[in-house]
């Protein structure tokens, strides 16, 4: 099994948008279906994220694969508009970005490592 860790700032968008996923479940799936999620899946995944430690067995079925199912099946919460025709967080700027972490992070760490790091020409065009 292989471990891969997220630098901080790619973990602190998985919690942001995994907050949202978080809500739009609560609200929406069944009396039975949230008590599985928040006591079987939720829990899991806390514990990945507190110790930055996400397995990776698999790529085609780990829990990245199972993080961009979440957010591809959940809807942003947006007040006065039902929860199923909100922005499917997909389709957010946060939602694409944890998506694309999820993609190189699934195919193991030095994949995810050579697509996180800063390049030494990252500011190249900078203005002086």
């Amino acid at each position: 099994m292989q471990v891969v860790r997220l630098t901080p700032r790619d973990l602190d968008l998985l919690i942001d948008v995994f907050q949202q996923v978080t809500d739009y479940k609560q609200r929406t799936l069944q009396r039975h279906n949230w008590r599985v999620f928040e006591t079987e899946y939720l829990p899991r995944l806390v514990d990945y994220i507190s110790r930055n430690e996400f397995p990776v067995n698999d790529p085609a079925n780990s829990i990245f694969t199972w993080i961009i199912d979440q957010i591809c099946h959940s809807h942003k919460i947006i007040s006065g508009v039902p929860l199923d025709q909100g922005l499917p967080l997909c389709d957010t700027k946060l939602g694409q970005r944890v998506i694309e972490i999820c993609r190189h992070a699934q195919r193991g760490q030095s994949t995810y490592d050579l697509w996180a790091q800063p390049t030494k020409y990252s500011d190249l065009f900078d203005e002086v």
